[in-house]
Order: structure tokens, then C-alpha cells, then sequence
């Protein structure tokens, strides 16, 4: 029984088993994540497709309102307004700099926020299931 200034309530605590969280924002900086993994990629894209910032960000545009992300590792092959580089080979080689620098991007800004591991791994230590969702309509991943 809980007695407040102006009402008892009688409550009845459920031992709670299972933890969902989003990831995005929730335990790490997605956006600084997100940027440094995208925009090395995305200068290469404006650099070798010599079309217009405003060509190459419609273009990235429809692929995300078709896909729901731009967050795709092969972006770069799916652009029409890299349709001109297509006769000098393999995409991928044209953008080897650009995709280690995305790389080391996405893993120099993949911390948790302060105290986060330690507030999951007292859950963890409490025998309760962590369901971590990564864009809830693509991916739901069980930590057990």
C-alpha cells in the first residue's frame, strides 16, 4: 500500500523479465554515428558524379523513400548519378577511400553513453532479457 498526501493506492509490482530499448539515441549518439559513417561516402558521391548537390540528394532521396534508409552498404552502386563513373569499373575501387573513412567513422563514433554498460549489465546480472530494437520495421535483435 502506497499512502500519499490525499489517496491510498493499493499496488500490486509485477517483477518485470524483459527490457525492450531502440538503440538510435537511446544508448549511443546515432546521429554522430550516422554522419561520420555517411558523409565520406556522400562527398565521394558529389565529388566523382560531377551533377549538382541538389541531383545527388534527390537521388539519395529516392532510393531512401524507396528502401527506408540510406543506411545501405551499397548505396553507391544504386545511384543513377553515378551511372557516368560506371564505364571506369568497379564502383567499389572508386570509392575505396571513402569507404575506410566511413568505416573508421561509424567505429570512432560507436560509443555508448556514459553509464550505459554498466545500466545494461546490471540488468543483464538481474536475469532479465534485453530485446534491442534497430529500426523497429527491419530488425528486432535478442540479447540473451
Amino acid at each position: 500500500m502506497i499512502t500519499t498526501n490525499w489517496i491510498d493506492i493499493e499496488m500490486t509490482l509485477k517483477k518485470v523479465n524483459t527490457l525492450i530499448i531502440d538503440l538510435d539515441n537511446t544508448i549511443f549518439d546515432w546521429f554522430a554515428f550516422w554522419y561520420a559513417s555517411f558523409n565520406p561516402i556522400y562527398e565521394r558521391i558529389k565529388e566523382i558524379s560531377e551533377k549538382d548537390t541538389s541531383e545527388v540528394e534527390e537521388d539519395i532521396r529516392k532510393f531512401h523513400r524507396k528502401h527506408g534508409t540510406s543506411e545501405y552498404s551499397f548505396l553507391i552502386e544504386k545511384l543513377e548519378v553515378l551511372n557516368n563513373i560506371d564505364k571506369e569499373g568497379d564502383r567499389r575501387k572508386q570509392f575505396k577511400t571513402a569507404l575506410r573513412a566511413s568505416q573508421k567513422g561509424r567505429d570512432e563514433n560507436m560509443q555508448l553513453y556514459e553509464s550505459v554498460f554498466k545500466s545494461l549489465w546490471d540488468i543483464k546480472k538481474r536475469e532479465q532479457k534485453l530485446l534491442h530494437i534497430l529500426n523497429p520495421w527491419h530488425f528486432i535483435v535478442h540479447i540473451d
